[in-house]
Order: C-alpha cells, then structure tokens, then sequence
C-alpha cells in the first residue's frame, strides 16, 4: 500500500492546496515517477514553462527563507507553521505536551501526514532539472532556484537550528530554538548594544528563524517524534496567523507587524519599581495565575509605550503576543477577547495613548469590558494601557460646580467619568525625572552606546537639548545620544574623504572637536580611527 500524497493531505490542506506545491508535485509526478512517458509534441514547451515558473514563484519568496535551508524547504515550513487545523490549534493549548495524547486519532493521523510531507522535503530538483532539460530541450543552466541548498539531513538541522536531532531532547526543542531566535531578534543585545536598538549583525526575520526548527523536526526519521517536535513547536510560537509575528495590529482581524520596536528592558533606564511591578505581574500571566490589567499613566516621553513593548521581546519566547488596538477600534475589545480565549498563547492588548473627550460615552462600554461584562476577561489576557492623565475620561469645570443644571446627581457624574481608572487592578506613575535622574539616564545610555564623551560636556549638552526639545525626559535622553552618534558617524566619514573637498566640513568640525576632544583643527592630522 503506497503512503499517502499531496492530494490526501486533510489535516495540512493549506499545503495540499498550495499552488507552487501542487506545481511542483505536478512536474515530478510528470517527469520523475517511473510511469513517465513522453507526451504528445509540445509536451517539452510547457514541462520548461512550468518549471520556470515553480521557480519565479519561489525566488519571490525568497527573503523569508534562512541561511542553511533551500526556498522550498523554506517553503514549506512557512506552509507548515502556518497551518490552522485540528492539531496545530490543540498542540498550541498543551494537549500533547510531554508526550501526552500520542495516542489521539489526531495525533495518529498528524503523524500520518508528516510521512507524506517528507516526501515533499526529500524531493531531488537536481534531477527535475535535468529530467526537463533533455524533455524541453532548453538550457536550465543554474536556474534551480529551489535546490540552492540540496539536502535534508540530521546534520543540516543540527546546524541549522542548534539544537541535536535525536529523539531524545525532544522536550527541551521549544526552549533551545527559542533562545536562539531571541539572541538573533532581540533588538539590543547586551554585548553589542547602542542606543537605537540595533545590533552589529544583520537580524534574520524572527519567523525564518524559528521555520528552522521545523526543518529540524521533518528531519526525525520516525514521524511520531516529528509530530511531538511540531507539537513543541506550535505550543510556544502559536498557529495559523499567529505563528509567524508576535505583535499583531487589531484592523478587525490579526494583521501581523514583521518588525516591532526591538526596545529591551535593559535599554530602558531608571523607573525600576514600575518595571518589577510590570513584570511581575506579565510572570503571573504567563504561569496562569491572576494577573491585572495595568494602567500606565503619567508624563510624555518616560517610557510607559516602551516598556509594555520591550515585556514582548523579552517573553515572547514564552508564548507572548501583544496586540495593539487603536482607539477606533475599541468597540471590538468584546470580539478581540472572544478571539485569544480560544487560543493557547498568552496576550497582552495594548491600547497606547488613551483619552476620552467629556461627550464620548464609548468609555462605559470600554469600562464594562475591564471589568463587569458578562463574558469576563479571559486568563490568558491582560489589558495594557497607557495614558497621559490618570482620569482618562476629560474633565470640565463644570463638572465641578454644577452648571449642568439637568444633573441632578453631580457627585454621581463625577464618580462616573473617574471610576474606568479604578478598574485597572496594577496602576503605574510615570513622572518627568528631575535633573540628576535625566542625567543619569543620559549616562547610562551613552555607556550602552559606546561614547566617548566627558562627562561634564555630555551633561551640559543634555541640558541644553532637553531645553530645545520638549523638556527632560527619557525620550529626550535618548534622542540626545542617537544625535550624539549620528555626529559622531558622519564626522568619521567626512574624515576619510578627501581633506577639504567637503563644503560642510569647516562648519561642522568645530563642534565634533569639542564634543570629541579632537585638538587639531586641521582635517588631515587627524586619524579616523582614533574615533571611537
């Protein structure tokens, strides 16, 4: 009895109904399989047309597929993690953690199509290229665009992915591949950190890099560890449209954002009561006890956006996923929570920026949704939102004094507008530092970056910009240093050229001389490389 096809897939129809897989298939099965037969004249036409188009479609989708693993082995672990069937939804709530439910139909009939997608991996476009090359009479030449890389082996995984193919770590997949995605993704990493967020190395998608893992799973000789390793897989980064992002725009459905702030915990200085309160209460999420919805109100530019942002890249490969609604679409918090309670991943919605004019009464259904609705907030969901006054809802004097003469209850109006605050379990202040803690953040964010700068005309310069630009503020830190960097770059630059060939370079060499504590005022005594 043959092993099922491409055409019997039922779990992993999104495969079987792919069209650069049917494609594919299609033109193996043409010239491949051993009941291949020459075809009527112009057979040979369509077999090179069919083939150059299998690769257009996959050299488009390139960009998505990561160092060590050919486009449609890319391909297919895109089509793979992407699937929203029966198994990936139940492995994402836990039900095969561990080993358990392996005895399931479903887990069954997943291992099943595992054997079949295999196929799939294994096949040889090496000799698909040369089957339609003496078929067609047309040159292929280096145009196998799908076999960049040949080969699925244990130790193509292992490279790939880090982690060892054998049976035996089975269990540990999920953690080990997800801390290799963080150390590609995380944004600022500890050794090589500068005040914008990126790293000295270019950063790999987040979803190319986890895909390895499912290369690493097909690689499994036996199918059920295969499906145990899915499983892993779809239990900590989530299915169907949730899989391959972890922020997400609510636009009344899930739009996923490729690249999300990278902002880090350790890029943000000072406020550390507030973060431990934060996340704190995101641990608790995450573990499935209670956690609060959190209010984060306070001054511009001290980082309450931020910080719920940088609780992403630090949990996500706990299975956090934020989602941010704007003030739009509020209306659809109900249907929002309805969606991440059949989900088995852990959800922050976050709400940035939040206000309600006196006349918008879409605040008491907002109010309703925190805490009061019927259908109650689902545990594996938590609230955040941020706010530049703590009563969200706008006051007027007359709310104070009783102009409204049809309001007979005044004290009842007021409790009204301010109680949506009190409906937030964790609320956290965020208040302008004053001047030794704006310096203080300058400093730290200048070490993290790499200036060298004295301190006293760091300081004096951070002054004078916080002056110029909205006041002290951690976002006014860092803009500061991100200045400081960019002059520092540009200068470095303008060395290298030719020595007074730049129009710009009397004008600007001055203040780099003294940011820098360059002496000489002469261009070409002075080494580019002594700039640090």
């Amino acid at each position: 009895m043959r092993e099922k096809g491409l055409k019997e897939l039922i779990l992993f129809d999104n495969i079987a109904n792919d069209p650069i897989a049917r494609l594919a298939s299609e033109l193996f099965e043409c010239y491949i399989s051993d009941n291949h037969s020459k075809d009527a004249d112009g057979a040979g036409g369509k077999a090179s047309a069919d083939y150059f188009e299998l690769q257009r479609q996959l050299l488009s989708r390139l960009s998505n597929v990561p160092v060590g693993m050919s486009p449609w082995q890319g391909h297919l672990c895109s089509l793979v993690g992407a699937a929203d069937n029966v198994f990936s939804r139940m492995a994402e709530q836990g039900y095969f953690d561990r080993g358990q439910g392996a005895s399931h139909p479903i887990f069954e009939l997943a291992s099943d199509e595992i054997k079949a997608i295999k196929a799939l991996f294994e096949l040889d476009f090496g000799a698909l290229a040369r089957a339609v090359e003496a078929e067609s009479g047309v040159r292929i030449g280096n145009a196998n665009i799908a076999g960049l890389e040949l080969g699925m082996s244990a130790g193509v995984a292992k490279a790939e992915s880090g982690v060892r193919a054998g049976n035996a770590d089975i269990a540990d997949t999920s953690i080990e591949l997800t801390e290799r995605a963080r150390k590609h993704t995380s944004g600022i990493p500890e050794s090589q950190s500068n005040a914008t967020g990126q790293s000295g190395n270019p950063i790999e998608p987040i979803a190319a890099v986890r895909r390895s893992g499912i290369l690493q799973a097909f690689a499994l000789p036996d199918a059920s560890n295969s499906a145990r390793r899915l499983a892993a897989y779809y239990r900590t980064f989530g299915a169907g449209a949730l899989e391959a992002c972890d922020a997400f725009v609510w636009e009344g459905h899930f739009r996923g954002v490729a690249h999300h702030d990278p902002i880090t915990m350790e890029g943000l200085i000072g406020y550390d009561r507030q973060k431990s309160a934060l996340i704190e209460n995101t641990e608790f999420l995450l573990r499935g006890l209670p956690a609060s919805n959190v209010l984060l109100y306070g001054d511009s530019g001290t980082g309450k956006s931020s910080l719920v942002k940088a609780l992403l890249n630090r949990y996500r490969s706990q299975g956090l996923k934020l989602v941010a609604v704007p003030k739009a679409r509020i209306g659809d918090m109900g249907e929002i929570l309805a969606h991440i309670a059949e989900r088995g991943l852990k959800f922050i919605v976050f709400i940035d920026d939040l206000s309600f004019e006196e006349n918008d009464g879409s605040y008491k259904a907002f109010k309703s949704i925190i805490e009061g609705s019927v259908n109650g907030r689902p545990r594996n969901a938590v609230i955040c939102v941020t706010s530049n006054r703590r009563n969200i809802v706008k006051e007027v004097w007359k709310d104070r004094e009783g102009l409204d003469a049809d309001d007979v209850h005044l004290r009842d109006n007021l409790q009204e507008k301010r109680s949506l605050a009190d409906r937030f379990g964790l609320t956290l202040v965020f208040s302008a530092p004053d001047k030794p803690s704006y310096l203080g953040i300058v400093s730290a964010l200048a070490d993290q970056a790499g200036l060298d700068v004295d301190q006293e005309t760091l300081c004096s310069g951070a002054l004078a910009w916080g002056i110029r630009h909205g006041g002290r503020s951690g976002r006014t830190a860092r803009q500061y240093i991100d200045h400081l960097l960019g002059v520092q770059t540009l200068m470095k630059s303008e060395i290298r050229q030719c020595p007074g060939c730049n129009p710009r370079r009397d004008e600007c060499l001055p203040e780099i001389q003294t940011l820098m504590k360059i002496k000489s005022n002469k261009c070409q005594d002075i080494d580019p490389d002594g700039i640090k």
